[in-house]
């Protein structure tokens, strides 16, 4: 059971606060600050006033983005109270043996599909792993606001440094589209080309495919010659293409 990566929002450094020892003097948050005097350009702060950025300023700025990185991971979705997080944990240990048998279903048929070669096969798979996974989304939600929680965090309000929100199914359904679409779509037009253009290179073959991205063409390709659809004779830098004979 694999589990989300935190939130990447980090601050600039440690800030050190034995400058502000009397309680009854808070010092305005360094972010007030922050607009009256710097402004963020192509993700570089500069003075607004367009002097350079001195030595002194430096700790002020680092403030600003502890400041900032504090206040995005409290307002963030991905962020939880001890109390839920509690009963999230309560939830775990109260159903872990239905919970293990929910969660090892969908994520052993999508690892399966994602080894199964065959494409109609591979559809199937991922079509039952959709359905796996909303067996399971039911079940922790049913539990009430501990597994609501769980499920959500594990499997989707997930982030990482190229998405800031997605679901795992999000993966299996984008794997089932692009299944489809090597099955309905890539696999017919290219089988199409070659019947009528026998013995064309590899390297003509794209100007007759413009709308099929030239790295999922030549992949293909390497797959129908392994699954003995089509040969592929090296000729110079390119090969001659031919339609197998069933």
């Amino acid at each position: 059971m694999s589990f989300p990566c935190p939130p990447e929002c980090q601050p600039l450094g440690e800030v050190s606060t034995n400058a502000y020892t009397n309680n009854s003097c808070k010092p305005p948050a360094a972010s007030d600050l922050f607009n009256d005097t710097y402004v963020i350009k192509s993700n570089t702060i500069h003075r607004i006033d367009g002097k350079a950025i001195s030595d002194k300023e430096i700790p002020n700025l680092i403030q600003i983005g502890y400041e900032n990185a504090v206040k995005a991971e409290e307002n963030s979705k991905f962020h939880r109270t001890e109390r839920e997080e509690e009963l999230s944990a309560q939830f775990m240990l109260k159903y872990s043996y239905e919970l293990d048998a929910y969660i090892n279903q969908f994520e052993s048929l999508y690892e399966k599909a994602y080894q199964t070669k065959n494409l109609s096969d591979k559809i199937d798979l991922l079509n039952e792993t959709v359905k796996s996974f909303e067996r399971a989304r039911k079940f922790c939600y049913s539990k009430g606001k501990g597994g609501t929680i769980f499920f959500q965090d594990m499997y989707e309000y997930l982030h990482n440094s190229n998405n800031q929100c997605f679901s795992y199914l999000d993966n299996i359904k984008s794997s089932l589209d692009a299944a489809i679409y090597q099955k309905d779509v890539v696999i017919p037009n290219i089988m199409d080309v070659i019947t009528q253009n026998d013995g064309i290179y590899q390297s003509k073959i794209y100007q007759f495919l413009p709308d099929i991205n030239r790295t999922v063409v030549q992949h293909t390709l390497k797959d129908l010659e392994a699954d003995d659809k089509i040969s592929r004779i090296k000729k110079g830098n390119s090969y001659e293409l031919h339609v197998k004979n069933e």
